[in-house]
């Protein structure tokens, strides 16, 4: 089994290749920039939206829950990046000045376990461009206010043992912090 694998493992008609890269499944301006219509690529984003039965799941559990969602929050790895919509354009995200208060006080709440520092904006302003992402689906499409990708720690998708556990407990402060926000959100709604 490849360790580093990074797509689903369905299979993909008329190709040996197997997998849906499920970040670029959603449908929000999919298959527009950044995903590939090869189903060798490692961002290939399936032949149409929700073609992966992952990505519709979740978007079926958000639409169930749409009236009730303040937030969603989407973790991957690697780089250190807390993330706002949109990841497709470097466009201005109607929610900027909330989302980036948020974004700080979030890194703020990681970085004082042990100083691990992250940048923040939009996927397509810190990285590349990129469509089809589930933070832009919630933003975009259902309207959740408070949306954000955390790419955790470290330059690479393998890390050591050792840093399991510190990077899950300096993610899961950042998480509290942003519950902090929901609650205030919800309490001047």
């Amino acid at each position: 089994m490849d360790r580093l694998w990074r797509k689903n493992r369905q299979p993909n008609r008329g190709s040996d290749c197997k997998g849906v890269d499920l970040n670029r499944n959603f449908n929000y301006h999919w298959g527009e920039t950044g995903t590939s219509t090869d189903p060798c690529s490692e961002s290939y984003g399936g032949d149409h939206p929700f073609s992966a039965s992952e990505s519709t799941y979740i978007a079926q559990y958000l639409i169930a829950n749409q009236k009730r969602l303040t937030s969603f929050v989407d973790l991957h790895s690697y780089g250190k990046f807390i993330f706002y919509p949109y990841g497709n354009r470097k466009n201005t995200y109607h929610n900027k000045h909330m989302s980036q208060e948020t974004g700080r006080r979030i890194e703020t709440a990681i970085s004082k376990r042990r100083g691990t520092h992250y940048e923040i904006g939009t996927a397509a302003n810190l990285i590349y461009e990129s469509s089809g992402g589930s933070d832009d689906y919630a933003a975009g499409v259902l309207g959740v206010p408070l949306t954000f990708t955390i790419e955790l720690p470290h330059d690479s998708f393998l890390i050591a043992a050792e840093e399991v556990e510190p990077i899950g407990l300096e993610t899961t402060d950042g998480l509290i912090e942003l519950l902090h926000v929901v609650a205030e959100y919800s309490i001047k709604k």
